[in-house]
């Protein structure tokens, strides 16, 4: 099972993935926005809520193209996340929050 690994390993440290892959020069791969079919290098985040119907939401990101406009993706915001985290177990330690 070890060597099956090793050689898997190997094989894909010679395929050029893993650490050290990229190096200054490199083109990077973009998908392309499937409306205007432009290459996307980079998105516009907006922030938005996501949730249940009748039930709990949650803060989220939204990543748009920015050449058109469409919304290529969203998920939940991980910082917002964490934050939410933290203040449920503080409340429920009994502690309040420290405000900035």
């Amino acid at each position: 099972m070890l060597d099956d690994f090793s050689e898997r390993a190997q094989q894909v440290r010679s395929a050029g993935y893993g650490k050290g892959a990229w190096r200054k020069g490199d083109k990077m791969i973009a998908g392309k926005c499937p409306k205007c079919e432009k290459p996307v290098l980079r998105g516009n985040l907006h922030g938005c809520d996501v949730g249940e119907p009748m039930g709990r939401s949650w803060k989220a990101v939204q990543i748009n193209c920015p050449s058109c406009g469409i919304v290529l993706g969203i998920a939940i915001d991980p910082v917002a996340l964490k934050t939410d985290i933290v203040r449920e177990v503080l409340e429920g330690l009994g502690a309040a929050p420290k405000r900035r």
